[in-house]
């Protein structure tokens, strides 16, 4: 994955992350992370490649953020790696052909997440499989 790549990942995870915190001060702090990573100019460390308005509503929503602060960005974000990014991975460790259906819009986030943090266990698995092939050849 490109450096680019896995910073819009862990946008998505952080903000999947703080969408799934139940207490207060936990989505305060983790609101504030998520904004300084990526939002603020003084101190971002990767400026996301997402319309410039969204961004600035963010940044006008920050002093009094609500739970759908970043729900546009994200969005946007998830389209990326849904149309770049993921398609770019697959095709490049040979899993192109390995079809992956559009969970169910209440659990997207999360059965997003979780495939994303088991990239590892297809890779192992298709490899697995190939070499099976190749011994029986």
């Amino acid at each position: 994955m490109k450096s680019n790549d896995v910073h819009l990942l862990n946008f998505y995870l952080e903000v999947d992350d703080f969408r799934s915190s139940k207490e207060k001060k936990e989505k305060e702090r983790k609101c504030i992370e998520i904004y300084n990573t990526y939002f603020d100019e003084q101190i971002k460390s990767f400026d996301l490649p997402v319309d410039n308005h969204l961004k600035e509503d963010v940044r006008n929503q920050i002093r009094n953020p609500t739970d759908t602060i970043f729900d546009l960005v994200y969005q946007q974000v998830e389209k990326m790696l849904n149309l770049i990014v993921l398609p770019a991975f697959l095709k490049a460790n040979n899993l192109d052909e390995l079809s992956v259906t559009s969970p169910g819009k209440e659990k997207k986030g999360r059965k997003n997440r979780e495939f994303f943090q088991n990239v590892d266990t297809i890779l192992i698995k298709e490899r697995k499989e190939k070499n099976t092939k190749n011994r029986i050849i």
